[in-house]
């Protein structure tokens, strides 16, 4: 029987504390037909300047990625909102696109939701950035025996708010589910289902997807939230159109 054929470094990788369960002599998880390892770093996901988010075999932080471009990280979470100048948003028309290291190609899932809290003049709006993000559940669930697949942003501390907030930063901050039951960010008592978190969609049985996009985000998810608005796409400057051009008769 002849032995597997791997391939190993004579040096151990400079970032093997990341994968403890891997040999820190290995080159390419083992498998340098599908992996490069130029580096010898990890490669993380990033966002072109034209709002495309691809896997970078370059990029390992910030000062990494190509000019005009936002490091994210290797497992992210991005929420692009559709707010209007006031800060409002139409109800259900942001979106949450999962992306994690182990597919490479794009999404692994996405959702339809909210951006800003039920009423934008009484809760802050999370602003636009990169904050971390772990799966968690909401306390006030929990101490009632019920299930929360939520993801925990920043670690509950203190985030910053939009300029038309009415206060300058909140803490507690989560992506979780909306309201099962109306298509409103109220219930049917006039509470609010966000005051400041971002929410899934809000609609009658919107649950079932909810739990659906949460069980490939995993109960072990450590790692970022990027929020943004909508990329503007680039329009190619083309040459003006010549009613000059000599046709024949």
């Amino acid at each position: 029987m002849q032995p597997d054929i791997v391939s190993r470094w004579l040096s151990p990788d400079p970032l093997r504390h990341l994968e403890p369960g891997w040999t820190p002599y290995r080159f390419g998880f083992n498998n340098p037909i599908i992996y490069t390892d130029p580096t010898g770093l990890y490669e993380d996901w990033v966002e072109s300047a034209d709002g495309d988010v691809y896997w970078d075999d370059n990029a390992t932080s910030q000062s990494t990625t190509k000019a005009g471009e936002t490091y994210l990280g290797k497992n992210v979470i991005v929420g692009t909102h559709n707010r209007d100048k006031s800060g409002n948003e139409e109800i259900n028309t942001a979106t949450f696109d999962l992306y994690l290291e182990s597919n490479k190609t794009g999404p692994s899932a996405s959702i339809n939701g909210n951006t800003v809290p039920s009423d934008i003049s009484k809760s802050g709006t999370l602003a636009e950035g990169l904050y971390s993000a772990k799966s968690g559940s909401r306390s006030k669930y929990v101490a009632r025996g019920e299930e929360d697949l939520a993801i925990l942003i920043n670690g509950g501390n203190s985030v910053p708010t939009t300029a038309n907030s009415p206060k300058a930063s909140m803490t507690e901050v989560f992506f979780h589910m909306g309201n099962n039951h109306q298509t409103s960010l109220f219930d049917s008592r006039g509470n609010a289902y966000s005051a400041g978190c971002q929410t899934s969609g809000c609609y009658p049985g919107s649950r079932e997807n909810h739990n659906e996009f949460m069980s490939t985000v995993g109960t072990n998810f450590n790692g970022s939230y990027y929020l943004r608005s909508k990329p503007v796409l680039s329009v190619p400057n083309l040459a003006p159109f010549s009613s000059d051009i000599q046709g024949g008769n």
